[in-house]
């Protein structure tokens, strides 16, 4: 079994993809929505929020939209913020509000574990690639109508988010389906099958209620990607409960990600503190740390992908005849340190298929003939993506914007470099054996 090298990651730039911002300009609170939002937090808190003090928010260098940078030196374990529970948006804040109690009136049989859509139609939705219950239409809800409604008393936290979401499934279909022949583009377009159907059955029965006006397809469509990439679990304010939803809090959901930087959570009676876990020098960007997260899924929730990514991924879906599934697999980069290259149920898999047709005799470890059918497969999906590349070459010329440009070659060069170091490795495993057999 191939391992992966023990080599720690160097640390990424951002891509010029961010949807943790808006507009940047050049002052410590870089638009009037986040100094409405900073006034307005300072409103939940006993204390007056000094942490605010050491922050600015202002343009990154990188071109990644807004960050929180340090206005003085900080240390390890130092304060970063201090978020009070009563400015986030939970599941409950959502279920008590006049949406929550307007929503259960459209629908008086319904009932937390129950999918409510199930008395509007008997057919079922397409399969979500994100998962969503009850507790997070209601969150959409919340957040939709909440942009709009001044007596929701989270509406200036919720009109200083991005107006415009960049993730794939809020693209276009023509920018989506320059992604064809990708694991991105499978994705979006499942989710985007899915929402489509949502919507259709769900807007008729919301106009009934008069506080539902304002939502359409589109707003909700900006609050279930406003909701999914900003969501923290619930375990940070100290709630627990069986729901697999998350919640919002406020001002921490503008720090940038960097895989490379060591954060603290701290879940405090009050609600959340957030510490970083190593130096930051006066004027440096400060980070929050999504965790280890591929392209494509950084691309899918978030927006942006990491040039070089060391948690990059292929998804290789194995196929038989009639269609048959064997199994999907993930193949990461050769220097990715939470896991091995190849999966190793990939081997076992690859092993039954090749008894099944050859009669062979079952061993240990990964024989050549696997190494050779995974190489042959390995190298024809290369291809693929090297005809998907050579078809975005024209993507500048035929006035696609700038940010799709970027975002659509940014993920297939992540796709290509894991294949090609995925193909590399089995060279050189197969060119072990043949030094075997000379020697």
């Amino acid at each position: 079994m191939v391992e992966t090298a023990s080599k720690k990651p160097k640390t990424t730039s951002i891509g010029s993809l961010n949807c943790s911002s808006k507009t940047p300009s050049s002052s410590s609170s870089s638009s009037p929505s986040h100094s409405e939002m900073i006034s307005w937090l300072r409103t939940h808190s006993t204390d007056g929020i000094p942490w605010l003090s050491n922050l600015e928010i202002r343009p990154s260098s990188d071109g990644s939209g807004d960050g929180i940078f340090a206005l003085k030196g900080l240390d390890s374990n130092d304060l970063i913020a201090h978020v009070p529970k009563s400015a986030c948006i939970t599941p409950s804040v959502a279920i008590n509000s006049p949406i929550g109690h307007a929503f259960t009136s459209l629908f008086p049989q319904h009932t937390p574990l129950s999918n409510p859509l199930t008395s509007i139609s008997t057919s079922p939705l397409p399969p979500s690639p994100n998962r969503w219950t009850y507790e997070s239409l209601l969150i959409w809800l919340y957040l939709s109508t909440g942009l709009s409604d001044l007596t929701n008393p989270h509406h200036i936290y919720i009109n200083s988010l991005p107006q415009i979401s960049p993730c794939v499934s809020s693209w276009s279909s023509e920018y989506v389906d320059m992604l064809k022949g990708t694991n991105l583009h499978q994705t979006a377009t499942a989710e985007i099958q899915f929402f489509n159907t949502l919507t259709t059955l769900l807007l008729p029965f919301l106009h009934q209620n008069p506080l539902f006006k304002n939502v359409t397809h589109s707003s909700l469509r900006w609050a279930k990607s406003m909701y999914n990439s900003r969501r923290y679990p619930l375990t940070l304010l100290s709630i627990n409960t069986p729901s697999s939803e998350g919640c919002l809090i406020p001002f921490v959901d503008l720090f940038n990600h960097n895989p490379g930087v060591k954060i603290t959570w701290k879940p405090v009676e009050d609600g959340v503190q957030f510490m970083t876990n190593q130096i930051v020098e006066k004027g440096r960007q400060v980070h929050n740390n999504y965790g280890p997260k591929s392209n494509g899924t950084l691309m899918f929730i978030y927006g942006f992908f990491i040039e070089g990514n060391l948690f990059d991924t292929y998804t290789l879906h194995l196929k038989g005849g009639d269609d048959i599934s064997y199994g999907v697999f993930e193949i990461r980069r050769k220097e990715c340190l939470i896991g091995e290259q190849f999966d190793s149920r990939l081997w076992e898999v690859l092993r039954d298929i090749l008894y099944e047709v050859d009669s062979g005799d079952e061993g240990e470890g990964v024989g050549v003939e696997e190494v050779e059918v995974l190489l042959k497969t390995l190298k024809g999906r290369l291809e693929e993506i090297q005809q998907i590349i050579d078809g975005t070459t024209e993507l500048e010329s035929e006035g696609v914007n700038e940010y799709e440009r970027i975002a659509i070659r940014g993920y297939i060069d992540g796709q290509k470099l894991v294949l090609e170091e995925a193909v590399e490795t089995l060279e050189e495993m197969l060119e072990g054996v043949e030094d075997e057999e000379e020697g």
